[in-house]
C-alpha cells in the first residue's frame, strides 16, 4: 500500500523529465504501476477508507485481505474464500492472522463477510488495474 500511495502522490504531481511509473522488487517478484490518469481520484477514494476507520475498524485484513483479492484478480487460478480462509486460518507452515491480539479483540468472529470481500476489492483493484504485468 505505502508503493501504490507513493505512486498516486507521484502521479499527482507529474514532476517535469520524470516518468510517472513505479517499481517495487521483493525477493521473488518486481512490481510495476504504469501512470495513473486520475491519480486524485484514486487518493480520495483510500482517504474515505481511511476516515471511515478511523470511525470504526475496517474489515481491512493485511494478508488475509491481499490473499483474497489476488485469488479474485487474477482470474480464476484460486478459489478467492479458500485463499482467504488459508490466511486466515493458518496452517502447517503459516501463522494465521486470526491468532492475532488485535483482530481477536475487534472481531468476535471471522470478519470474513460480504463487507469484507467488497473492500478489499475496492483496495486492490484500483494497484491491480495499474499493474504492468496485470498480476498481483
Amino acid at each position: 500500500m505505502a508503493v501504490w500511495c507513493r505512486h498516486l502522490v507521484l502521479n499527482c504531481i507529474k514532476p517535469q523529465g520524470v516518468v510517472c511509473e513505479s517499481r517495487w522488487f521483493t525477493e521473488d517478484a518486481e512490481i510495476h504501476l504504469l501512470p495513473v490518469a486520475e491519480p486524485e481520484q484514486h487518493l480520495l477514494a483510500l482517504l474515505t477508507h481511511y476516515w471511515a476507520g478511523c470511525q470504526s475498524p475496517l474489515p481491512l485484513i493485511t494478508n488475509t485481505s491481499f490473499a483474497y483479492a489476488k485469488a479474485s484478480l487474477n482470474g480464476g487460478r484460486a478459489d478467492p474464500d479458500k485463499a482467504m480462509w488459508a490466511i486466515w486460518l493458518g496452517g502447517q507452515f503459516a501463522t494465521a492472522e486470526a491468532e492475532d491480539i488485535y483482530y481477536q479483540q475487534l472481531y468476535k468472529t471471522a470478519p470474513l463477510d460480504d463487507a469484507f470481500k467488497a473492500l478489499a476489492l475496492d483496495i486492490y483493484q484500483q494497484i491491480y488495474d495499474h499493474l504492468a504485468d496485470g498480476r498481483l
